[in-house]
């Protein structure tokens, strides 16, 4: 895929908050698994919803969790850590005008189509999981 600076995922345009939503499944990409429904986060959802709460962050412009902060920063770490793209991206980012200049470069990803299907899949059976036992979000929680 081609990667380059886009128009979309601005802080504050309008339609942005969409466009930022817009990779989550149902439920966010959280999963209740097992017998005992533990909760899990798929990481790439995860690191989805540190993205956006990141831009919330620099948006807002005020500190509300640094706690939450820099557990995404840590979160974005271990990821480029465990699986670094060594694609070589053209170009001197420091002295580009993004807004004209939108070069990049081609990586090569993975389909993250099955996972958001799979994400979307288990949470509607969580759903009814809920419904046809009548389970109440503070039964889970004592």
């Amino acid at each position: 895929m081609a990667v380059e600076e886009s128009v979309h995922y601005s802080f504050s345009a309008p339609g942005s908050t969409d466009e930022w939503l817009y990779h989550s499944p149902h439920g966010f990409g959280v999963a209740r698994l097992g017998p005992a429904n533990r909760t899990f986060y798929i990481s790439m959802f995860h690191q989805i919803h540190c993205l956006r709460y990141l831009k919330h962050e620099l948006t807002l412009r005020r500190k509300r969790d640094p706690g939450h902060t820099q557990h995404c920063l840590n979160t974005f770490r271990q990821a480029i850590l465990c699986r670094p793209d060594l694609t070589l991206e053209p170009g001197d980012f420091a002295t580009r005008a993004f807004a004209y200049d939108r070069q990049g470069a081609v990586h090569t990803c993975r389909n993250w189509n099955a996972t958001f299907e799979y994400a979307t899949r288990i949470w509607k059976e969580w759903s009814q999981y809920i419904s046809e036992n009548n389970v109440t979000v503070a039964s889970f929680t004592q």
